[in-house]
Formats: structure tokens, C-alpha cells, sequence
């Protein structure tokens, strides 16, 4: 099989890697899909990361540290089993690509390939009271109207993140596809109306309508969350918001499944319904008298 640029790529060898994938690695259709999809986010990330390739687009000026850079991103922002399953297809990605001939650093060897044991000690913090209090703080003094816009973008990142939302879904164009399922409080509405008020297909814009990148939503996210002594790592904080909002709204799986995109019945299903399981007798528990 000799592979090629074609009209329509969405990242470099697409319609080629995806061929591969079917013809070589029998893969079906959902599991494509899902490559595919994580594929485009890790070239989008990847464009943030090296100006080199943001100028050219080719594979083969994305070095070796860019890539270390990127999972060291990405081990920081989202659960172990996330970060294995992005691992997963980026492997496969490079092995296409070295078994091809195209010149790229040896993927094995950039980063460590070790799957990630998962810690199951979730913090157990009250989303709902943090959320409240940081539609009232500021990152930094408003003396303009672009630091306005930031403030309130930052507030709205930590709504969505306070349900439960991952990084990449904030990101994402479909994050407003899903504002209707979500449960807000006047304060929360009210911000994400004014961020709604853009002409943009993305929730978390700049004010001219241009989406931000993940890293720099993090860098949001983590400036409110400092308020609270918190920094997310490793997903446990967006799991644990995750399963508050879950308890609060009393989620079924088929809920849980499509609001967080989840596969359904699948493992992660399973464990976020046994931690809100777990989460709820707690909280029903009565404390003794002292």
C-alpha cells in the first residue's frame, strides 16, 4: 500500500491511516471514527505546541520533545484511562507511519508506553458551592473589556467543568449542543448567555468568535481553581465533579453516556455509577452524635 496526501485530509494521511486501519487492523466502524476524532484534536494540539508544524503541516517537522510535551499535556489534564486510550491510537498512528517509510521520531521511544494504574480515591468536593462562589471572583481586576471577556469565559469554563465536563469537551464546537441537559443556577445562566451572545460555533471563544485551545483553557480553569487550593491532574478532579452531578441529578447510564460522550455499558459507565452508588450512601448516612 503506498500512501498519500489526499484532497480533504483533516490531518496528515488520514483517508491512508484510515484504509490501513480497516484493510490491516480490521477495526470497525465506531473504533475509526474514535481514532479519527482523536487523531484531529492531537494535530490541533500539535499546532499550539511547535510553530513548525503550524506553518508547514508536515509530520515530519513534529519532533520528539513536541510529542513529550503534548502527553505530559494531556497526563496532567484527563483520567488514566483516557490518557491510555489517546496513547493507544497515537501508537498506532506512528507505527503506520515508520512501517511507511515516512521519517518521523520512533513513537516507543518518546514517551513511556507503561499503562497508567489508576487511582480510585476520589476527593469528594462540593462542585455546586465552588461553582457559586467562582461566578463571583475575578482572575484579574477588570480595568478593560478584554479582561472582562476573560473573567467571564474563566467562570464559564468552570461551569462546565464543575458538571463534569472534560477539557476537550469545553473545547469542543458540540459543547453547545449539550447546554439544554445541563442544570444551572441563575448566576450560571446568566454567564452562559453572554458567552452564547458571540457569533461563534464555539461556547469558549474569543470575543471575535475564535475558539481557544485546550492548554489555554486549562491555564483559565486553573487560576479559579487556585482560589480553592485545587489543580487538576490527572483527571481526578473532573471525575469527582463528574460524580457529584451525577448524585445531584440522579443520572442514569443512558444520560451519563451521551452528556459526557461515553461509550454506553461500557467500564467507565460502570465505574462512575458505582462511585455516585457509593457517593449517595455516604451523604445518607447519619452522622453519630458526638
Amino acid at each position: 500500500m503506498q500512501i498519500k496526501h489526499h484532497n480533504g485530509d483533516l490531518f496528515p494521511y488520514q483517508q491512508s491511516f484510515a484504509k490501513w486501519l480497516v484493510e490491516e487492523e480490521t477495526i470497525n466502524e465506531e473504533t475509526l471514527v474514535d481514532y479519527q476524532k482523536i487523531l484531529k484534536n492531537f494535530f490541533f494540539d500539535l499546532e499550539q505546541i511547535s510553530l513548525l508544524f503550524a506553518r508547514n503541516k508536515q509530520i515530519t517537522q513534529v519532533s520528539a520533545e513536541d510529542i513529550a510535551l503534548y502527553f505530559q499535556n494531556i497526563r496532567d489534564t484527563y483520567s488514566h484511562s483516557r490518557f491510555n486510550k489517546i496513547h493507544t491510537v497515537i501508537t498506532r498512528y506512528y507505527k503506520f507511519l515508520i512501517i511507511h517509510r515516512i521519517n518521523v521520531p520512533p513513537f516507543p521511544w518518546t514517551v513511556k508506553t507503561e499503562q497508567i494504574r489508576r487511582n480510585f480515591d476520589l476527593p469528594h468536593y462540593d462542585w455546586e458551592e465552588f461553582s457559586q462562589l467562582a461566578q463571583t471572583i475575578d482572575i484579574k481586576e477588570p480595568t478593560s473589556e478584554t479582561n472582562e471577556w476573560i473573567n467571564l469565559i474563566a467562570k464559564v469554563i468552570f461551569i462546565l467543568f464543575s458538571k463534569g465536563f472534560t477539557i476537550s469537551q469545553i473545547a469542543s464546537s458540540e459543547i453547545k449542543e449539550l447546554l439544554d441537559q445541563i442544570n444551572l443556577n441563575p448566576q450560571e445562566k446568566r454567564n452562559i448567555d453572554k458567552a452564547c451572545a458571540i457569533n461563534s460555533d464555539y461556547l469558549v471563544c474569543k470575543k471575535n468568535g475564535q475558539p481557544y485551545g485546550k492548554t489555554q483553557i486549562l491555564i483559565f480553569l486553573n487560576e479559579l481553581l487556585k482560589v480553592f487550593g485545587l489543580k487538576e491532574k490527572k483527571g481526578r478532579l473532573t471525575e469527582d465533579a463528574r460524580v457529584a452531578y451525577i448524585v445531584k441529578e440522579n443520572l442514569r447510564p443512558r444520560d451519563i453516556a451521551y452528556l459526557y460522550e461515553l461509550k454506553a455499558h461500557g467500564q467507565i459507565i460502570e465505574r462512575l455509577m458505582n462511585y455516585a452508588q457509593n457517593r449517595t450512601q455516604m451523604e445518607e448516612t447519619p452522622v453519630p452524635n458526638s
